[in-house]
């Protein structure tokens, strides 16, 4: 019976690490040759607190928004933005019962007006909705 010695040997390889790559020339979207926006899906649009005076003066019924005409707008506002600009979507948490969502420029403003243009003011609601 033959027998068949199998020897092995360790191989050693030199590790190379990938050429860094540069980083891009842009801190944030306000750097940008072109606009961009903030945008939310209607998933939690809600009226179920009246939180401005226009609400107050409905009732309950009548403030009831028309999910499929919301859907509609913001899919064309959507596509129309898409042609020219950079679109961040803010995604919905899953059950979140935050009414004022989809309204994404209340959430904070870049001060364009200062050279860097790398300072946010960001919102904090405190209503009950928000």
């Amino acid at each position: 019976m033959n027998q068949v010695t199998i020897q092995m040997r360790q191989v050693t390889r030199e590790a190379r690490l990938p050429e860094p790559v540069p980083a891009s020339p842009w801190l944030n979207p306000t750097q940008l040759d072109r606009p961009s926006f903030l945008l939310s899906f209607p998933f939690s649009y809600s009226t179920r607190v009246a939180n401005n005076p226009w609400m107050q003066d409905l009732p309950p019924d009548r403030r009831e928004p028309d999910f499929k005409r919301a859907t509609v707008q913001f899919l064309e506002l959507y596509r129309y933005l898409a042609g020219e600009a950079l679109i961040y979507q803010l995604p919905t948490p899953r059950g979140a019962d935050l009414q004022d969502l989809v309204f994404t420029a209340n959430l904070g403003i870049v001060l364009e007006h200062l050279p860097d243009k790398n300072t946010v003011v960001i919102s904090n609601f405190a209503s009950e909705p928000r």
